[in-house]
């Protein structure tokens, strides 16, 4: 997902946490993290977007970004 995070930068923050670490708590019961490799799009007001769970290659990842960020700036 570094690549990911370098196309993007200027149009989203990617954030990293590991739901096995007790640091993370508040966070992960907020979002309902519960999973290892769960990714969440939030929008600028904290509000859920779209969620994947499981493995997600970044072209498809990347793809599907691109179109969210297309159809949220139109808005």
């Amino acid at each position: 997902m570094n690549r990911l995070e370098q196309a993007f930068k200027a149009q989203a923050d990617f954030f990293h946490f590991n739901v096995d670490r007790h640091e993370f708590d508040a966070i992960r019961e907020e979002l309902g993290l519960f999973r290892r490799t769960t990714y969440i799009l939030l929008d600028s007001e904290g509000n859920e977007i779209r969620t994947w769970i499981g493995p997600l290659d970044e072209q498809a990842m990347g793809d599907q970004l691109t179109e969210l960020l297309a159809d949220y700036n139109a808005n």
